[in-house]
């Protein structure tokens, strides 16, 4: 790891590595996925390369349009050097969890 404590990426592209204690808990799921890009300061057409998705498939997850399975979870988690369980740390299911 880094002198900070945080994780190096392994094996990552060009995605920074976000502290997760950086990340703001209430998100849903596309919502924490967009928050990363943003953070790491990459394309849509960069993420979806490092997960192997495409790039339509990854626009519909920040958006909330779809849910990704076990596979693409942990694909989309290693984009940004996290692991799934980080990926997920404080996200919510839908916006009216509140209820």
């Amino acid at each position: 790891g880094g002198t900070d404590g945080r994780p190096v990426c392994a094996g990552g592209g060009g995605a920074s590595v976000i502290g997760t204690n950086q990340m703001p808990d209430g998100q849903t799921l596309g919502e924490r996925l967009r928050w990363l890009r943003n953070r790491s300061n990459e394309t849509l057409g960069t993420i979806a390369l490092l997960a192997d998705i495409s790039l339509p498939y990854l626009s519909d997850l920040e958006r909330g349009r779809t849910l990704p399975g076990l596979l693409v979870m942990a694909r989309l988690a290693a984009a940004y050097g996290l692991t799934a369980s980080d990926l997920l740390r404080g996200v919510v299911l839908t916006e009216e969890d509140e209820e």
